[in-house]
């Protein structure tokens, strides 16, 4: 399952403290969702002008599966196929 909110902040709404705009919007998808057992399909809200601009979509898309790298790799230590440098032929 997967939930995705979407905030559009190109309007006069964001000009002067985008942040708190934000805020108010993340606050209201969190109330929306406080009080539903089940978060609706979608869910579109609008700015303190009024004007709509952004949706919190609820999907039962899988997670992408990632190739877990080794912890060699993630460490930074040449691998079998890595190409070496003349500083590692030594």
């Amino acid at each position: 399952m997967k939930y995705t909110v979407e905030i559009y902040c190109d309007n006069a709404a964001f000009e002067e403290e985008p942040a708190r705009e934000i805020v108010r919007i993340l606050r209201h998808v969190a109330d929306k969702l406080a009080w539903e057992y089940v978060p609706p399909d979608v869910l579109f809200f609008n700015d303190l002008n009024g004007n709509r601009v952004g949706r919190a979509v609820y999907s039962e898309e899988e997670r992408p599966t990632r190739r877990m790298r080794s912890p060699a790799f993630r460490a930074g230590w040449p691998t079998e196929n890595a190409p070496v440098t003349a500083s590692e032929e030594k």
